[in-house]
């Protein structure tokens, strides 16, 4: 995921150079039929696709409007992410807003907010307009719902599967202990 606009700038560098090598690859290639030559071009092939998909993915973004809704708790540190480049906010808005370097905004989205405390990422939420509901359901039974997050931005995200989050919680607030 592109978190930032210098990273958005050096992959749409890579696009372009990609995809100079692509043209010249087909171009020296149409006669080969070697097992090697087509392995190389279905990886260049594949590296471009990854590389446009995330660039369009952000550009989305950027112009975002609506509900982003994510279900699975891997995508909480993306969620934040999201939210942040939606409300148009760089890495150094944020870190501004909250009074720290944006050398650690970098690095809690380096580290997809694994070791980021939960008061900070109260903060964060706070600072970027989301408003959280817990429902936090801890039935053995009831497998497929048993637990549920959903924020509010100027968009929506709900989220279940909060056993590593509801972890993480316990281990930075003592209040939950």
């Amino acid at each position: 995921m592109i978190k930032n606009k210098k990273q958005y700038a050096v992959l749409r560098k890579q696009l372009e150079v990609l995809e100079k090598v692509i043209d010249k690859y087909v171009e020296s290639q149409q006669d080969s039929t070697s097992l090697k030559d087509k392995l190389q071009y279905e990886v260049f092939k594949g590296q471009y696709s990854e590389i446009l998909e995330e660039i369009k993915e952000y550009e989305n973004l950027i112009n975002a409007r609506g509900t982003i809704i994510v279900d699975e708790i891997e995508d909480f540190s993306k969620a934040l992410i999201m939210a942040r480049i939606v409300s148009g906010l760089s890495q150094k808005d944020l870190a501004d807003k909250l009074g720290i370097q944006q050398q650690q905004i970098q690095r809690y989205e380096m580290d997809d907010y694994y070791k980021t405390s939960l008061e900070r990422i109260i903060q964060i939420c706070e600072v970027l307009g989301i408003k959280a509901r817990f429902d936090i359901n801890k039935k053995e039974e009831d497998k497929n719902n048993k637990n549920k997050i959903e924020f509010l931005i100027p968009l929506e995200i709900q989220r279940s599967h909060l056993d590593n989050i509801i972890e993480n919680m316990k281990q930075n607030c003592s209040l939950l202990n």
